[in-house]
C-alpha cells in the first residue's frame, strides 16, 4: 500500500483511500474473481455514500484506485491456495522460516511441467540495499544482491544459512 502511494499509483488526495483500501484487502473472499468484484463494489460504494461529490467529480481517480488495489490483491493474496500476507507469522528476509520457498523451491510444477521460479522479484520489490558503502534506493526496485558472494543463488534458500541461531 505504502509503495503504491509513494509511487503515485494511488492518489493520496482521495479521502481515506489508504484506510479503505486496507479494509477491502483484508476482507475474506472465496476466489480472486470475487475479490476483484468486492474491491470494486466496496470502494465505489464508500465514495458514493460518504463522499458523493468526490464520487461525481473524480470517477477516473476512483477507477484508477480500484485497479491498483485489485493489482495489490492479486500480488499478495491467493484465495484458491488459501495463502495471503497474513498466512505465516514472519517471513522477513526468509531467515527463520521457509516462507515463500515452501512452494518457490523449484520442486512445485504446474500442470504443463513448469516449475514455480525462485526469483524474489516475482512477488517483491527490493526498495533499497547497501552495496559496499553505498545505499541504493529506488521506488522501481533494485536487484537483490547478497552481501557475500555465494555463487549460484538458485541452489540455496535464505533459511539454509539463516536459521535463527548464531550467524552463519
Amino acid at each position: 500500500m505504502d509503495e503504491s502511494l509513494l509511487a503515485g499509483r494511488l492518489d493520496a488526495s482521495l479521502p481515506y483511500i489508504k484506510q479503505q483500501a486496507v479494509a477491502v484487502l483484508a476482507d475474506n473472499y472465496n476466489s480472486t474473481e470475487a475479490a476483484m468484484e468486492g474491491i470494486a463494489t466496496e470502494l465505489h460504494k464508500f465514495y458514493l455514500t460518504k463522499y458523493p461529490e468526490v464520487d461525481k467529480s473524480r470517477q477516473a481517480d476512483i477507477r484508477t484506485a480500484i485497479a491498483e488495489v485489485q493489482r495489490i490483491y492479486r500480488s499478495t493474496t491467493f484465495p484458491e491456495m488459501k495463502l495471503d500476507w497474513k498466512t505465516h507469522p514472519n517471513n522477513i528476509g526468509h531467515f527463520y522460516f521457509t516462507g515463500c520457498f515452501r512452494c518457490h523451491d523449484g520442486q512445485h510444477v504446474s500442470s504443463d511441467g513448469r516449475a514455480v521460479r525462485k526469483d524474489c522479484d516475482i512477488c517483491h520489490s527490493v526498495l533499497s540495499q547497501e552495496e559496499g558503502a553505498v545505499r541504493v534506493i529506488s521506488v522501481e526496485g533494485v536487484k537483490f544482491q547478497h552481501p557475500v558472494d555465494l555463487g549460484d543463488m538458485t541452489q540455496v534458500n535464505c533459511n539454509d544459512c539463516h536459521t535463527g541461531g548464531a550467524e552463519p
